[in-house]
């Protein structure tokens, strides 16, 4: 429940984050015209823009021309109209235009703009760690399933194996109780045998006994 709901409020702080990062060019007086949201062109014409503003962050000869630009560059990335916004790229774009003109940068909208997007980009992070650990998740779970049932088959064999066994000891044991019986009977049939015998060896000197009274 409780992972559920820091989900849902790192959700709900990416949607006020967006938000905020739509409104401040309308919120801060301080922002210049050639660096905001006036020089925001259509959605189809982003990366014809940003192109051209790469182009003079990189190449350019002055360094606060070069600054300009790549705030102009991290206003674009970062802009609500842009059809497939960068955020951690415009970040980086401000960091570097910190760099290159750092009294320049200093502006209420530049640092609220950089608050903005070091936030967004920490929130894409966390987005990113929770999706890998889903992903980790989802493979750990497919890989127990995948346990459960090679074990559920090798305690279904053993248990295949357990009954023959069981069954050939029972086998055995009714082998054995029978070879008992016949030991039993073939030494009942011995003892009456040898009743039997004894009983001849006493008739036989009977026997002789009355030959010799009779000579």
């Amino acid at each position: 429940m409780h992972k559920g709901a820091n989900e849902s409020g790192r959700g709900i702080r990416l949607v006020l984050v967006l938000a905020w990062l739509l409104l401040l060019p309308h919120c801060s007086g301080v922002v210049r015209e050639t660096e905001t949201s006036s020089t925001t062109p259509e959605q189809g014409d982003f990366s014809r823009e940003i192109a051209l503003l790469e182009e003079q962050a990189r190449s350019g000869s002055d360094p606060l021309e070069r600054a300009v630009a790549c705030r102009r560059l991290a206003a674009l990335l970062s802009s609500a109209k842009n059809p497939s916004p960068d955020y951690p790229r415009a970040l980086e774009e401000l960091n570097r235009a910190v760099e290159l003109d750092p009294k320049g940068s200093g502006t209420d909208a530049v640092r609220d703009r950089f608050a903005l997007l070091s936030e967004i980009d920490r929130l894409i992070r966390e987005r990113d760690e929770m999706r890998r650990r889903v992903g980790e998740l989802t493979r750990e779970h497919a890989d127990t399933a995948a346990l459960r049932e090679k074990t559920a088959d090798e305690n279904s064999a053993l248990g295949r194996e357990n009954r023959e066994l069981r069954a050939a000891m029972e086998e055995s044991a009714k082998e054995r109780r029978e070879l008992k019986a016949t030991v039993e009977r073939l030494t009942r049939e011995n003892d009456e045998l040898r009743n039997i015998v004894d009983q001849l060896k006493n008739l036989d000197i009977e026997l002789e006994e009355k030959r010799k009274s009779l000579r």
